[in-house]
């Protein structure tokens, strides 16, 4: 099968992280796909980050992405990269379903922690929706590049008639928030996959309707280096902006 660009890119990446203090494939639901990889951290009070990967709904899996566990893990969080069911297994809206499975699974798991969603592209779509329609669910989210302009042309098959009422969009779920959780939008200046003017729109859109939100956007980054150079890359400040939102008030 032919990889895709993520798949060429993020392979190596994880290559040269290293060796992982991780457990693997910990399932959260009866499909196979339906399973996480577990970063632990020795605080047993420490935030939860949840990572839902990339890959546009129908490729890509949480194995790809375990540098942003290590990377995660390293700033003091435990962290979780889900695997999740794709397409054509499971459409939208069952994503975020699958999401809200996944999010009670933890919280049954480890109760009276703080428990963030953090997604790069797909993932960060997945993210941003499941906070916002989930009562008592995520304390906070780290969107990474997220789309809410979709083309029909492109993802009709994944969405089917929501593009009918805007159900696909994240910005269509603010205004009936079941949750109150922050966000923290990042986004490349360079990302010519999904448009910047995405996560600006979203942001003021949530900051509108009193969330609290703040975005970043990080010159020189496409959608495909933003990660690699979260991990180990320049983007000291990032990282330590990212440590902060989540152990602010910890």
């Amino acid at each position: 099968m032919r990889k895709t660009r993520s798949e060429k890119f993020l392979t190596p990446v994880n290559a040269v992280m290293g060796g992982y203090d991780r457990e693997d494939n910990i399932s959260y639901g009866d499909h196979p796909a339906m399973v996480y990889d577990e970063f632990p951290v020795n605080d047993n009070k420490s935030p939860i980050v949840m990572f839902w990967h990339g890959g546009g709904w129908t490729t890509g899996n949480k194995d790809m992405y375990r540098f942003m566990g290590h990377m995660l893990q390293k700033l003091g969080a435990h962290t979780l990269i889900i695997g999740h069911p794709l397409y054509s297994e499971q459409t939208f809206p069952g994503f975020i379903k699958d999401a809200h499975l996944a999010i009670g699974h933890v919280q049954k798991k480890y109760p009276g922690r703080k428990i963030f969603g953090m997604g790069h592209s797909a993932g960060g779509h997945t993210a941003v929706i499941s906070s916002l329609t989930m009562k008592e669910g995520l304390d906070g989210v780290i969107s990474i590049s997220t789309p809410c302009t979709l083309s029909e042309r492109h993802w009709k098959h994944v969405f089917g008639s929501s593009f009918n009422d805007k159900l696909h969009d994240p910005r269509t779920y603010i205004r009936v928030a079941k949750n109150r959780p922050k966000f923290m939008l990042l986004h490349g200046a360079l990302d010519y996959t999904v448009s910047i003017k995405d996560s600006i729109s979203l942001n003021r859109k949530l900051e509108k309707s009193g969330f609290e939100s703040q975005l970043q956007i990080l010159k020189f980054v496409d959608h495909f280096t933003i990660l690699p150079l979260l991990a180990f890359g320049p983007l000291y400040a990032t990282r330590r902006r990212i440590k902060h939102f989540l152990f602010a008030n910890h």
